[in-house]
Parts: structure tokens; sequence; C-alpha cells
């Protein structure tokens, strides 16, 4: 058992909790140890990762996720930040993908790791995560739903496979050029204010033959004819 690192599961993620005072080098061997001793029961699961009690810069962080990914086959989908509430955005946006995926039993969601710039493109013939942001003139499209872990600025396409049920959810949504299926968005001056207002999780499904945009509730679960 490690003294200065401590592994602590939840839902849909892992948490590490890291102790400030050792030199960063003990910090790096003691987390390997622990997953390393943890990697049977992680085996293949695809979670999200969250140091806590230490602050990392970007080449610690890094180093971190190569020593635990070195000594087990789990599959980190994300890191979440430090900061409580936002890394309760991702968490939640991770377990929506993760419960589509079982519910739908489809093992080959789509991984998009990186940011999708002007000009750029993207396409998947099952679900999409976009492990970053999707920026004003780029465009993503799924046969499945598409999650966005950052901000979706420019174009998306749920639902390629016909199927109304798809949902298009991020972190931050301001894009006003949105399709699932074969409906296409029309913005209204209430959804414009409220996104002005606060940048919050937002989910567009199709509801009554049109594409409605909600905030994300996260006190209670999103609604199963969403996942399916």
């Amino acid at each position: 058992m490690t003294e200065n690192v401590t592994i602590k599961s939840f839902s849909g993620g892992i948490r590490v909790k890291l102790k400030e005072e050792p030199d960063f080098d003990l910090i790096l061997q003691e987390t390997k140890e622990s997953f390393a001793d943890a990697a049977s029961f992680f085996k293949d699961a695809s979670i999200a990762l969250q140091f806590q009690g230490r602050r990392l810069n970007e080449e610690e962080s890094t180093m971190l996720l190569q020593a635990i990914q070195s000594v087990c086959s789990l599959h980190i989908i994300c890191l979440v930040c430090t900061d409580e509430e936002a890394g309760d955005y991702y968490t939640k946006l991770v377990e929506a993908a993760n419960e589509e995926a079982l519910t739908k039993r489809e093992q080959n969601c789509q991984f998009y790791k990186g940011t999708l710039r002007d000009g750029e493109a993207f396409e998947s013939a099952s679900s999409v995560i976009v492990l970053g942001d999707v920026q004003k003139g780029a465009f993503i499209a799924a046969k499945g739903n598409i999650i966005v872990l950052g901000r979706l600025s420019g174009s998306a396409y749920a639902g390629g496979d016909g199927r109304r049920d798809r949902f298009i959810a991020a972190l931050q949504l301001d894009t006003e050029s949105l399709r699932i299926a074969e409906l296409k968005y029309k913005k209204d001056i209430k959804s414009v204010i409220a996104i002005k207002k606060k940048q919050l999780p937002r989910l567009a499904v199709i509801k009554q033959d049109k594409i409605m945009i909600r905030e994300l509730d996260f006190t209670k679960e999103l609604p199963e004819n969403n996942l399916r």
C-alpha cells in the first residue's frame, strides 16, 4: 500500500488523490505501483480520470498518465479538471456516453482526441466522443450520437442512420448548425438568450418534430429515450 497516493472510484471514473509534500518522483513511482496492484480489477475499462490534492503542470500530468497506462489496460478517455463543478460536467457526459453504448450494446463508439479546427471534418460510422473542441468552420458527423467534451461551435450532424432518438451534447454549445436525422436546427430568441446568459452543458434532441436544445440537469438522469 502506498502512503502518498490514494485511488478512489466515482461514477464514470477514478480520482487519484496525491499528497502535496513528497517529491514528484516519489509520487510518480507510487502512482505506478498503485495502478499495477489494481490492474486486474480495472481490466479494459473506459474511464475519466481526475487528479486531486496536488497542483500538477502539463508535463507532470502527462508523466503520470504514461505511468498508469504502462502498467494496466485502462482506457482513459479524458482527464477532468480539478474544479468540482466543471469536473462533474465532464463526468456526467462520460456517463451518458457509457450508458448509451451499453444500452444499445455498441462496442464501437469512437473517440476523437483533439480539437477540430476551421476547415477540418470528422465522420464516424458509430457514436463519437470528441475530447476537445469543434471550432467554427469545422464539421463532425456520426451515425449515432455526438458528445463533445469541450465547445461545439462548428457544424454537427448526428443520427446519420436515420434514427430520430439520437442526440448531440456538449459542455458548451453555441453553434447554429445542428442536424439530427433529417431535421435541421432552427434557433429561436429564447435559446440565444440562454446561451449568452450562461455557458452550461447542453443537449440537443428531437421533440415534437423539431430539434430542441436545453441545459443538462445533472440532478436528474438523462431521459432514456435520449440514450437508446
